[in-house]
C-alpha cells in the first residue's frame, strides 16, 4: 500500500476543477497483467486513521457517492490510496479510444514524462472539458511547487470553508454556473 499522504494544494485546486467533467474513466494497470477502469465522478477525500500511528492523516482518490450511501459511510465505498508525494505533474493531452470512446486524457505523474504516469483520467469531449483545457493548457503542470502560478479555481473560493468537501452539491452547482 501507498505512504499515507495528503494532497498539496497545488493537487486539490487542480482536482476542484476537474471534478466538474461529469464522466471520467479513472485507470491504472500494473504492467500489461491488469489494468482497471472506473467510470464516474470523482472527489479528493481526506480520511484521518485514527488507529494508524503516525501517519493517521491521507487524501484518498474516491469515487464519488451521493446520498445515503456517503452520509452513512466514514470511509468511501471505491476509493484509491495515492502517495502524493509522487504525484507531481499532470498534463491534459489529447487521446482517441474508439474502444471506450473517449478524446482526451489527463496523465498524473511523478515526472515530466508520461512513461512516469501513476494514474489517469480518459474524458470524453465536452463543454466541461473545453473549459478545463482552456484554464490549465496542454503544457505540463506542476501540482507541487508552492510558488507555481495556479490559475483561479472552484477549491480557492472556497477555501475558507472548515471542510471543502461537507457540500458536495453546491460544488457542482459551481461548476455548472461556470460551464454555463
Amino acid at each position: 500500500m501507498p505512504q499515507r499522504t495528503v494532497a498539496l494544494k497545488g493537487h486539490r485546486v487542480f482536482f476542484s476543477d476537474l471534478c466538474c467533467v461529469e464522466e471520467l474513466v479513472l485507470t491504472t494497470k500494473n504492467e500489461d497483467r491488469c489494468s482497471l477502469n472506473v467510470h464516474g465522478r470523482f472527489e479528493l477525500f481526506d480520511k484521518h486513521w485514527q488507529v494508524a500511528g503516525p501517519s493517521q492523516a491521507e487524501t484518498l482518490l474516491a469515487l464519488r457517492e451521493e446520498g445515503k450511501a456517503q452520509a452513512n459511510r466514514s470511509e468511501p465505498r471505491v476509493h484509491f490510496h495515492v502517495d502524493w508525494g509522487e504525484v507531481r505533474w499532470a498534463r491534459i493531452q489529447p487521446r482517441r479510444l474508439d474502444l471506450i470512446d473517449v478524446d482526451f486524457e489527463v496523465v498524473f505523474c511523478s515526472d515530466r514524462d508520461p512513461a512516469t504516469r501513476i494514474f489517469w483520467f480518459y474524458l470524453r469531449n465536452s463543454i466541461a472539458v473545453q473549459s478545463l483545457r482552456k484554464k490549465w493548457g496542454d503544457g505540463w503542470i506542476d501540482l507541487v511547487l508552492p510558488n507555481n502560478k495556479l490559475p483561479n479555481s472552484h477549491y480557492e473560493s472556497k477555501k475558507k470553508r472548515r471542510n471543502h468537501y461537507e457540500d458536495r452539491t453546491s460544488h457542482f452547482g459551481d461548476c455548472l454556473t461556470t460551464l454555463g
